[in-house]
């Protein structure tokens, strides 16, 4: 999961979501949702939560727990990042802030 902020301002090219429900790509199962309330002055955070569960093939297995310290950088720049763009062009101008990985049990 990543959390990450978008500083774009609106324009007649693209929309940057205010306030975003949690939204999922039917094609790449990427999603996001806008995190944290609206700030003391009115304007939105910024802040979105976005992330996807890799199909099987691709998702990579762990050897220890603390493997999941780090999430996978590499899916961020081949899957994520680029189906977020495709969705909300605004996205274009986002920063990671944080990331993580979580265990998925069976």
């Amino acid at each position: 999961i990543f959390f990450i902020h978008c500083n774009a301002q609106q324009s007649s090219d693209f929309v940057v979501p205010r306030i975003a429900p949690l939204t999922v790509c039917p094609v790449t199962g990427v999603y996001f949702r806008s995190e944290g309330l609206i700030q003391a002055d009115g304007e939105p955070t910024g802040n979105f939560l976005c992330g996807v569960s890799p199909p099987q093939e691709i998702d990579k297995a762990i050897d220890d727990i603390s493997e999941l310290d780090y999430a996978d950088h590499e899916l961020w720049d081949e899957v994520i990042w680029p189906a977020l763009y495709h969705r909300v062009p605004a996205f274009g101008e986002v920063k990671v802030k944080r990331s993580g990985s979580y265990l998925r049990k069976k």
